[in-house]
């Protein structure tokens, strides 16, 4: 059996993230109840970070992946429904260096 290839899988995650927006359109989405303020949630989110990149095997910098994975962050990030969006927030993506496919967030 032979092992789907960067090129072979863009075509599904294009699909799948068009299937998704979509149905997000009508979808109305409530929040529950948040209860740490804006300022906990980024340093949580900061240490949370920190962490991931201490025990996963990070990529070293390499163009095609990094942009590739920017531009899909890009892409959820601008798909955040404004009522969620705040400027305190940023995203940052990282390609972790693993032969299963996976994703962390």
């Amino acid at each position: 059996m032979t092992r789907p290839t960067r090129t072979s899988i863009l075509p599904f995650i294009a699909i799948l993230l068009c299937t998704a927006m979509a149905v997000g359109q009508g979808t109305k989405i409530t929040a529950p109840k948040n209860k740490y303020t804006i300022s906990d949630d980024v340093q949580i989110g900061r240490e949370a970070a920190a962490q991931v990149s201490m025990e996963l095997p990070l990529l070293p910098e390499n163009g095609d992946a990094d942009s590739y994975v920017e531009r899909v962050g890009a892409v959820l990030a601008t798909a955040i429904p404004p009522q969620f969006q705040h400027p305190e927030f940023r995203y940052t993506v990282s390609v972790i260096n693993a032969s299963d496919i996976n994703a962390v967030a």
